[in-house]
């Protein structure tokens, strides 16, 4: 066999798509998704500052004090301190999701927090000195493969989590950022896809020997995104990921268990002569909860509005869209009787409880005094669930 049949055989199609659309793509910006993505940098930089004190993010500026940097690291928001970019990347990660308060990405075969990446990406813009405009091409870059990846893969059929997919967007924005060309790109999507696998596991609902569920939930997208910016630094210097990263024989595709081939959808998506717009189809959360609980929260608030005295309240019966009751329902350990912050953010009699008694909900509605209010325990107990097939697939 010839050295250019082997090269032949060991090609990667999807990593060279995605290479090949990083680089080429155009990094205008029309004016909607210029907005677009400056809305998006507010909104987590918003949702950061109001998460500072979570017990997650202070654990997590712990970790990063341990290693402080010179003027040339990364600052830790919040702080006037600076660590090492990926270190910072995931010190700041952690604060875009303690309070499930991020924006959120619907695909065709998967969804999840598409500003998750930007603690990387931030980072990225900060140890290059990029300017305004660079950052925001690259956060535009950076939802694109978001968007594709959630249109082209479903991480459910392997049990995956939804950070494997959101990870390969903040690589192509970090890749942008640090001017990689395509082999180094293509290397640095397989540094990102093989290492780091990350289970869905983290989502069980089951609770920890405190009673609550698992912090690490408020570091999974922060772990990935670190992940992904040290994928390009390594790339940048010349390190070198598995051959077939994607569509070899224990790769990306393999383990995320699909019968669908990705390559159309993927080829549709990332061609470089479209221009960059995906960024304008991220949701902006109106409460701090999981994007699925969103809808009943608003309902809950539009039934309250016709009630005068709410001690007349008997029932209040919820029909959830499948996806939404098993989240917040059917995998929580007793959502009746929710005693932490964790577990009332993902109970959905909890939330629509809150909802209706307070007429609104925000961070202050999942402090430990407010959760275990007596009063407020014994109205989550009128809320009656029921999973509602005819609803479809997103509430």
């Amino acid at each position: 066999m010839t050295a250019n049949a082997n090269k032949q055989q060991y090609r990667d199609e999807i990593s060279e798509l995605i290479a090949h659309y990083v680089v080429n793509v155009s990094d205008k910006l029309d004016a909607r998704a210029e907005r677009a993505a400056k809305a998006v940098l507010i909104d987590s930089i918003a949702v950061a500052i109001v998460a500072l004190r979570h017990p997650a993010a202070q654990n997590a500026r712990k970790h990063a004090y341990r290693f402080p940097a010179n003027s040339k690291g990364c600052v830790i928001w919040g702080t006037q301190k600076r660590a090492a970019p990926e270190l910072a990347a995931l010190a700041n990660g952690v604060l875009l999701r303690c309070h499930d308060y991020n924006d959120f990405f619907v695909g065709q075969r998967n969804s999840g927090h598409s500003s998750d990446i930007l603690s990387g990406v931030i980072a990225a813009a900060e140890w290059t000195n990029a300017p305004g405009a660079k950052l925001l091409s690259a956060v535009a870059v950076g939802y694109e493969m978001v968007g594709a990846a959630f249109d082209a893969f479903s991480t459910a059929p392997g049990g995956w989590d939804y950070t494997n997919l959101m990870a390969l967007g903040a690589t192509a924005a970090i890749a942008r950022l640090l001017n990689l060309n395509a082999d180094q790109t293509r290397e640095a999507m397989g540094m990102t896809a093989i290492p780091h696998f990350a289970s869905d596991e983290i989502e069980s609902g089951e609770l920890n020997r405190r009673g609550d569920l698992s912090m690490w939930k408020r570091f999974n997208g922060a772990d990935a995104v670190r992940n992904s910016l040290q994928a390009c630094l390594l790339a940048q210097v010349g390190v070198e990921a598995a051959v077939r990263p994607f569509v070899g024989k224990c790769g990306f595709m393999q383990k995320m268990n699909m019968k669908d081939d990705p390559v159309p959808v993927l080829r549709e998506r990332l061609n470089p002569r479209i221009p960059l717009g995906r960024v304008s189809e991220a949701f902006m959360k109106r409460w701090p909860v999981g994007s699925v609980a969103q809808s009943a929260i608003q309902a809950a608030i539009d039934a309250r509005s016709r009630i005068k005295d709410l001690s007349r309240i008997k029932h209040i019966r919820v029909f959830a869209e499948e996806g939404a009751y098993d989240h917040l329902v059917k995998i929580r350990q007793d959502p009746w009787n929710p005693i932490s912050r964790e577990t009332a953010d993902h109970s959905l009699p909890y939330i629509v409880a809150a909802a209706v008694l307070d007429g609104t909900i925000g961070v202050a509605s999942f402090t430990p005094n407010v959760v275990l209010n007596p009063e407020r325990q014994a109205f989550i107990k009128k809320v009656i669930c029921a999973p509602a097939v005819e609803l479809g697939s997103h509430a």
